[in-house]
């Protein structure tokens, strides 16, 4: 294995309350909605895994605590599986918890996904790279981590994840303008028609390998609007060095709506 994957940690910020959810996310966190039969989150966690990352800080807010009890830690229900003799159904818990290394801290302030990624500061060694993927962006083939550690190990820069998305729907995500694989522009749910002349846009995927190098920009950011967005940290970074991009083709699933989860959920469940 990479030595890059050994010491990789992976951001997951999961501290949205999920209101494009309701009334589900009320009581039980997106992260932790079922897709195909488990919490959507640990799909990320299990793609974590087989690249071999398995080092995990979860970024999360008051009400999440049950990813806490299902990842990390035994619980009543475990103890009551032993006491009844279920070997095999603990040993599925068990194996979850096997996953990774899991760390958790909390935003308690919800400004951001910038400054959720802030929060996990303390936790990544200043001079070393880490991931960052967003806890309601799910994935299934292609790769994508190893291709981001691959483009980091070629280059030394910032690689965000990109993927062809059809011009009409640019206006529901984040979007790159690339030349030669580097990022010229970063545009946030830009008004439709956006380039309306293309057939396609480069969607922002929820998946970034950073440099140390983004933590200024994510401070800078927080203390002129008193919060932080990823998409512009990096839209400040690339004015100061390359910022690459990698394109993927596998499937990409955005679970943070009730179309998209029941998408997910379809897709998913049959692989």
């Amino acid at each position: 294995m990479d030595p890059l994957f050994r010491n990789l940690k992976a951001i997951i910020p999961i501290a949205g309350l999920g209101t494009r959810l309701l009334p589900l996310t009320k009581v039980i966190p997106k992260a932790m909605l079922p897709v195909a039969g488990k919490p959507c989150v640990q799909w990320i966690i299990e793609e974590l895994s087989v690249a071999g990352v398995t080092d995990v800080i979860f970024v999360y807010s008051k009400g999440q605590e049950m990813v806490r009890e299902y990842f990390a830690e035994k619980t009543w229900y475990d103890e009551e599986l032993a006491r009844r003799g279920k070997i095999e159904e603990a040993k599925k818990l068990e194996a979850i918890r096997n996953l990774a290394k899991f760390q958790f801290v909390e935003q308690k302030d919800l400004l951001g996904d910038g400054h959720a990624i802030l929060q996990a500061r303390t936790m990544i060694s200043q001079d070393e790279p880490f991931l960052v993927i967003l806890g309601d962006c799910l994935y299934h083939g292609d790769q994508p981590v190893k291709k981001l550690v691959d483009a980091h190990e070629e280059t030394g820069s910032s690689i965000v994840a990109v993927q062809k998305i059809p011009a009409v729907e640019a206006k529901n995500y984040g979007i790159a303008e690339i030349k030669d694989n580097t990022i010229t522009a970063l545009i946030e749910k830009p008004s439709y028609p956006y380039k309306q002349a293309n057939s396609y846009n480069l969607a922002l995927i929820g998946r970034y390998l950073l440099t140390p190098e983004i933590w200024p920009h994510l401070e800078l950011c927080l203390k002129k609007s008193g919060e932080a967005r990823l998409i512009d940290a990096l839209q400040s970074l690339i004015q100061q060095e390359p910022v690459l991009a990698v394109e993927l083709s596998g499937v990409w699933l955005d679970s943070g709506t009730q179309e998209g989860l029941a998408q997910a959920n379809s897709v998913l469940g049959s692989f």
